[in-house]
């Protein structure tokens, strides 16, 4: 069979965009074989989920740029009431693009509102409030909120003045702080930090700590991490140092069908059997990706 013959001049004739328009009708044939015929089903959680990203992202770089110290939470919720409004306006008007486009702007206002709000806004008991950046003595009351967890042990450094031995960290959900002869209510998540092995105190077991307690500290150089940053993140803003288990009273333990406390003892569970199967090296890992 013979091919047909090249007509050269018609190739030289026609200009640059001719030639990729060509290309690109060339490429379709080959590939619409390959395409589905439907159309993609609908994700709306997808779509929802990546606006709130989004959302908690441009929160965290416009609360970086702000120059007030003001939390920006209440301007994120009137951009996503006036969004909503928007929203309703398009809908009833029969513009579903414009819909569309107002309703993710509202999901990403809710997500900036959110986490600016997580980020900035504390009661006004906030047991970090009490304290500086110097340790002093503390009696709280409060409700474990996480498992306690051994912490990874520093590396000897001969500079030290006294090497740092094993530990082990909760959180507390703060629920009263002792001032002279007096509970008062206080509220707040605060990081218990007991010297030695973690204690076998479960979730939800409301204790009586008596420690030393201060807020995290600030990044002091360039490039140095920065833990009162994270904590923030975390919304822990105190620290409470025990020298001892010994310093920790239980008040009342949790209900025997408490969720919290099933789940705690199945992630304490499973990080057994981890790291009886993994090197101790990959097993706080191991854990961490798995359980959470």
């Amino acid at each position: 069979m013979e091919r047909p013959p090249v007509t050269w001049g018609r190739v030289a004739a026609m200009d640059s965009g001719d030639v990729f328009r060509a290309m690109a009708d060339a490429v379709r044939v080959r590939l619409r074989p390959l395409c589905r015929d439907e159309p993609l089903p609908s994700r709306p959680i997808v779509v929802a989920a990546a606006c709130i990203a989004a959302g908690c992202g441009l929160a965290r770089g416009a609360g970086a740029c702000a120059v007030d110290a003001a939390s920006l939470a209440a301007v994120w919720w009137g951009c996503g009431t006036g969004s909503l409004i928007a929203w309703w306006c398009a809908a009833r008007r029969g513009c579903d693009a414009g819909a569309a486009f107002a309703l993710c702007a509202a999901l990403v206002a809710a997500g900036a509102a959110w986490s600016a709000a997580c980020f900035d806004l504390f009661p006004a008991d906030e047991l970090a409030w009490r304290l500086g950046s110097e340790p002093v003595p503390i009696a709280v009351r409060g409700r474990v909120a996480a498992a306690f967890r051994t912490l990874p042990v520093p590396v000897q450094d001969p500079r030290r003045a006294a090497a740092i031995g094993p530990s082990s960290e909760c959180v507390l959900a703060v629920e009263a702080v002792r001032c002279g002869t007096r509970w008062k209510p206080a509220s707040g998540h605060a990081a218990v930090v007991v010297d030695g092995p973690p204690p076998d105190v479960a979730v939800g077991t409301r204790l009586r700590i008596l420690g030393r307690a201060l807020r995290p500290a600030a990044a002091a150089n360039p490039d140095e991490f920065d833990f009162a940053l994270r904590s923030r993140s975390r919304r822990i803003l105190s620290i409470v140092r025990v020298d001892s288990a010994a310093c920790l009273r239980t008040l009342a333990r949790p209900a025997v069908w408490s969720p919290a406390a099933l789940l705690a003892r199945l992630r304490a569970a499973g990080e057994v059997a981890l790291r009886a199967r993994i090197s101790p090296e990959r097993a706080g890992l191991a854990a961490a990706l798995l359980l959470g």
